[in-house]
């Protein structure tokens, strides 16, 4: 788990580090370099956290039944649901944040 962590942090800031020189290009002013940056950062983490499979991980497959993994774990009295969700808020929190910054400056 700890790779797949650290595999996401190198995702981002590779997105992060591509969008920092594609603004220095655009000559963007610091507000927008910075928004875009962390944007790039941030989705590329998300990506990775959540689509690519990790190394010893392999075996990971995708739920595209919407609530079965909380169905299931409800069922069989495993409380990891609260963490797998609690997880699930955390990690959309600063999409709010940016989208957020983003609407008031329009």
């Amino acid at each position: 788990m700890r790779d797949y962590l650290i595999s996401s942090a190198v995702c981002g800031l590779a997105a992060a580090l591509a969008a920092f020189i594609f603004c220095k290009v655009k000559r963007y002013k610091a507000s927008k370099t910075l928004y875009i940056v962390l944007f790039a950062a941030y989705i590329a983490a998300v990506i990775c956290l959540t689509l690519i499979s990790g190394g010893k991980e392999s075996s990971r497959r995708y739920q595209l039944v919407p609530f079965i993994t909380l169905i299931s774990n409800i069922s069989i009295h495993n409380y990891s649901y609260i963490v797998q969700t609690i997880g699930s808020i955390v990690m959309f929190i600063p999409m709010g944040i940016l989208v957020g910054l983003k609407k008031r400056e329009l």
